[in-house]
């Protein structure tokens, strides 16, 4: 595949849920339009390409085969699919699923007065294609509402594996681009950056603290940065649109899809979005310091002010803000927390200290080996500053806001570490520096190990290979679950108002 192909691809999987919510949510007079515009957007983008024209090959058709199939494995082991052991978060994501197949668009729950309203994005097209399933399996079995459901949910996690695996895959080949290699290199780059994870075991060891069954993360109780695997087993929902998007990020040399980018990544995770739109304004900074030093400011507003940027900004922003804002943990109703700041974590000298060991084992340590090629570069300050302030901040009851907002600076550090560690093999000596970069990858992999093995302790226990999480079912009869719904959408909400269906 070369890069052209590849930079499509990723477009058309970014674009497609949000084409397919706007035709399903909203009111023909929004849907047609933000369509048709979107439409534009990636037809601007594939005249981009074919103006590149670039024959720069990235992995062989072959060598994709063998990824995808690889990392398909991996998505079952995590849960995907529902062949395999889910964690706990999947009861939300499996409900959120079969509404999605099972209800009229856009999702209302009647008995409750509520409305379906998360981050959906990543549902968007195999809920498309087992509603598709579903009017098919209408007009052959008739009546048969509970069979036709069933079998369109079963069918539908089918579709949603296969999409999960593409949107890692197209991850891994961009990551394979920013480093530029090949052959069995490769293999270590996508290793390394899928088992990517801090050092949580000497968290554990120190304080013996893990209130999930075989899940390292919560050593720090309030603090998490989860894992690559984590993230893929946990919140697959919030992470794979995102790692797409932080790493074309890294290969923009340009402003001119910038809000694109930040805006279509809004879909899979808004949280996702705040901690891109951090390292896409430091960079356009960047280059806007740049292009005045070399007086290619015309240039530089003319990229700014690109269609797709505009096209984004008008079609895909207001609609996603309007959205999100009536869902019931940002209102902080009686259900919701609210948005807040965290003084009350950190007003002691004992407090800070527990952050700093945090922060030292998750984070610090991978940016002291970073430091020497990227100390002049000021996304390396903008990362370090952010993973420093973003525990300070909470949305709702939980942590989210940490674990997800840190989802994209996360990614860029696993890709400088990653680097790091093929300059060091490349010097094809042994040196202290390298043993010790290795000994962190290796405690690192540690969490990911287990998140991995918990599926089959579970397997062996309940001797049963498919360890489902599915006991919620349907929102239908759930007015607590503030995370996902809004309350009396007609009356609280301009969204549902005014603007959908």
């Amino acid at each position: 595949m070369n890069i052209n192909r590849l930079k499509l691809f990723s477009y058309a999987y970014l674009i497609a849920p949000v084409v397919i919510f706007s035709l399903g949510w909203l009111k023909p007079i929004y849907s047609i339009p933000i369509t048709l515009m979107l439409i534009y957007i990636f037809l601007k983008i594939y005249k981009q390409c074919r103006e590149e024209n670039s024959e720069e090959k990235i992995l062989s058709n072959n060598g994709i085969l063998l990824l995808f199939f690889s990392i398909t494995l991996l998505c079952i082991l995590g849960g995907h699919g529902g062949f395999f052991y889910q964690t706990g978060d999947w009861n939300e994501r499996n409900a959120i699923f079969r509404d999605l197949i099972n209800y009229k668009w856009p999702v209302y729950y009647k008995a409750t007065d509520n409305a379906l309203t998360y981050y959906i994005g990543q549902w968007m097209v195999p809920a498309f294609f087992s509603k598709i399933l579903q009017f098919i399996l209408g007009i052959f079995m008739g009546s048969s509402v509970i069979i036709n459901s069933d079998i369109c949910f079963y069918i539908g996690n089918v579709f949603l594996l296969y999409w999960n695996s593409i949107g890692v895959l197209l991850a891994c080949l961009w990551l394979l681009k920013i480093l530029k290699i090949n052959g069995k290199k490769s293999i270590i780059a996508i290793v390394l950056f899928l088992g990517f994870s801090g050092l949580d075991i000497l968290g554990f060891l120190g304080t013996r603290v893990m209130p999930t069954p075989y899940h390292l993360e919560w050593w720090a109780k309030r603090y998490q940065y989860s894992s690559m695997i984590t993230q893929l087993y946990w919140v697959f929902n919030q992470c794979i649109g995102i790692w797409i998007i932080t790493l074309m990020f890294l290969e923009e040399k340009r402003v001119n899809n910038y809000m694109l980018l930040i805006l279509l990544s809004i879909p899979f995770s808004p949280l996702g979005t705040v901690g891109l739109a951090i390292l896409f304004l430091a960079r356009a900074i960047k280059y806007l310091i740049e292009s005045i030093k070399n007086k290619k400011f015309k240039e530089f507003l003319k990229d700014v002010f690109s269609i797709q940027n505009i096209f984004a900004l008008i079609s895909i922003f207001p609609v996603h803000l309007l959205y999100y804002l009536s869902n019931a943990s940002v209102q902080g109703s009686s259900t919701g927390g609210g948005f807040n700041i965290l003084w009350k974590y950190f007003d002691s000298w004992k407090d800070l200290g527990k952050f700093a060991i945090f922060f030292m084992l998750e984070i610090g340590i991978y940016m002291i080996f970073t430091f020497s090629k990227h100390k002049k570069d000021s996304l390396f300050y903008v990362v370090l500053i952010s993973l420093i302030v973003i525990p300070f901040f909470q949305l709702g009851y939980a942590f989210d806001f940490s674990m997800r907002v840190s989802i994209p600076p996360l990614v860029v550090i696993t890709v400088w570490m990653i680097e790091c560690f093929f300059e060091k093999i490349n010097k094809k000596r042994i040196t202290f520096g390298l043993v010790c970069l290795c000994l962190v990858v290796l405690m690192g992999s540690i969490t990911p190990a287990i998140e991995i093995y918990r599926g089959f302790y579970y397997a062996f226990e309940k001797k049963k290979i498919a360890n489902v999480c599915d006991r919620i079912k349907t929102f239908t009869n759930d007015e607590k679950s503030s995370n996902f719904l809004t309350n009396d959408p007609k009356e609280n909400s301009i969204f549902y108002k005014y603007i959908a269906k």
